[in-house]
């Protein structure tokens, strides 16, 4: 699995083996972003480091993506404890509601933080992450435009739990 996180700064690679038992770091990668580039300089800029690092067998296998975006809406939300099929209803509702992310225009993900209890009363923490769904989905084509095989596209700040849980390092 190949970790790669696009930030405002820098492009962060971690390339993770697991072939003999326990994961393994094989590879790591760190190169900073030219300030201020934006629209065909930025994507030319990333393509270019992409090759090179293609090149250093850095990229190969599948990459979880994570990338920086300004529109991107992060939060703690608390709610009582209930069946998971209810509980995506309900960070469906919240997302909507309190970070105006709608999901039939943002691509919406959370993770599980833990239980506690107030008052009482069971409940459970989540961290809700909205990022627009064309931001996501541009990420996607770049990447796989280039013949990279991505396993998934995550806001940055979701991106290591979707690479723990493909490598099957965590639940």
């Amino acid at each position: 699995v190949v970790g790669i996180d696009l930030g405002t700064s820098a492009i962060k690679v971690v390339r993770v083996d697991r072939s003999a038992g326990d994961p393994r770091v094989v590879g790591v990668a760190c190169e900073e972003c030219p300030l201020r580039l934006e629209g065909k300089a930025q994507e030319e800029f990333l393509q270019e480091r992409l090759r090179a690092l293609k090149q250093q067998g850095l990229l190969e296998g599948e990459l979880v993506l994570g990338f920086a975006n300004s529109r991107l809406v992060v939060e703690l939300v608390t709610l009582p404890k209930m069946p998971m099929a209810d509980l995506a209803r309900a960070i469906a509702w919240e997302a909507k509601e309190r970070l105006s992310a709608d999901p039939s225009s943002h691509s919406v993900r959370h993770v599980v933080l833990g239980e506690t209890a107030t008052d009482g009363q069971q409940q459970v923490e989540v961290l809700v992450a909205a990022a627009p769904r064309d931001d996501v989905v541009s990420q996607w084509h770049a990447f796989t435009a280039q013949g990279f095989r991505i396993m998934a596209v995550e806001p940055g700040i979701l991106a290591s739990f979707a690479a723990c849980e493909a490598a099957g390092l965590w639940r």
